[in-house]
């Protein structure tokens, strides 16, 4: 699970430019055909197994003029797990792992975001997963 929460937070790190002065952000909604979240973890320790989310949800603030992301939630449907092995899937979603009768949603709420560079930041926020809300 530690793998999955690391992953998850490095993957929803966002390239975007140093800020200027904020104008008014606009709000974007995350287009699923051009969206995807993935993650990897290793497989009884020894075998990166990749994996992603099918069915992902969200929108987030944006200000063009600063390259400034100001808001964002994402909402990843834990039935939605696919890593290309359907008795694997069925362990995932099962409660050894993300209990998706129980938790049908994992949520990733954007708390910070800070510029590192020209094109690049760090995001962070709180993830919410297995009913647990923990920053990341």
């Amino acid at each position: 699970m530690k793998a999955f929460l690391s992953t998850a937070a490095l993957t929803a790190s966002l390239a975007l430019s140093a800020p200027v002065a904020m104008a008014e952000p606009e709000t974007y909604v995350i287009d699923d055909e051009h969206f995807s979240m993935s993650f990897e973890v290793n497989h009884i320790g020894y075998a990166p197994v990749m994996g992603m989310f099918r069915d992902v949800e969200g929108k987030f603030g944006y200000d063009e003029e600063t390259q400034q992301l100001t808001s964002g939630t994402l909402t990843f449907k834990s039935k939605s797990v696919f890593t290309n092995h359907d008795k694997r899937d069925g362990h995932l979603r099962n409660e050894d792992f993300l209990n998706s009768g129980k938790f049908p949603d994992i949520t990733f709420e954007i708390t910070n975001f800070e510029t590192t560079g020209e094109n690049t930041g760090i995001v962070t926020g709180d993830l919410t997963l297995l009913g647990k809300t923990r920053p990341v």
